[in-house]
Parts: C-alpha cells; sequence; structure tokens
C-alpha cells in the first residue's frame, strides 16, 4: 500500500470473514523502516477497541521498504477496523493507517 499522507491511498479495504491476508505498508518515499509495530482496532461506530491480540496473526517483518503486516484474520461481518503500522526512519517516529472493512 502506498503512503499518502498518514492513511494510505487504498484505503477503504474490503476483507472477507474467512480470508487471512498480510498487507504491506509502503514507506519508501521516507526512507528504510525499523522497529515496525503493527495494531489493529475495531473503530464500529465511533469505538476505538484494540483487538490486535485476536484478530491479528503473527509478527510484522520488513522487506527493503516495507513493513509486511502480521495476517488480519477472523473479522466479524459489517465491522469497520483500523489497521495502524508505526516505525522509527531516521531518527523519526511515524504512523500510517489503513481502514478495513469486513463483508462476506
Amino acid at each position: 500500500m502506498n503512503r499518502d499522507d498518514r492513511e494510505v491511498e487504498e484505503s477503504p479495504i474490503k476483507q472477507g470473514i474467512d480470508e487471512k491476508i498480510s498487507y504491506n505498508f509502503d514507506w519508501e518515499i521516507l526512507g528504510t523502516p525499523t522497529n515496525p509495530i503493527v495494531k489493529l482496532y475495531d473503530i464500529t461506530d465511533g469505538g476505538y477497541t484494540d483487538v490486535t491480540s485476536t484478530k491479528l496473526l503473527g509478527s510484522p517483518s520488513i522487506f527493503e521498504n516495507l513493513v509486511l503486516t502480521p495476517k488480519v484474520k477472523s473479522l466479524v461481518n459489517k465491522k469497520h477496523y483500523s489497521l495502524e503500522c508505526m516505525v522509527d526512519i531516521n531518527g523519526n517516529t511515524l504512523e500510517t493507517y489503513c481502514h478495513i472493512i469486513c463483508e462476506i
């Protein structure tokens, strides 16, 4: 996914309830990321509930200027989520995100 301001250009993304998908965040225009932290929040109806421990499988990794997220899994139909990625680049801590909408 390409970074445009803080929200990625492809956002919102649709994901099916049975899918398990690893996304990637592209930091190329800013530099090489280190220390990635990826979290997932349920933002349905204006909420902001951390569901990282139950909806992400694995750990983030880095390939060149991309952060590969853990697999996003077990989403609930009609719920909205925010997938957030924080990294260090050139002494700065930066964050980007995308919204995911779950559907059947």
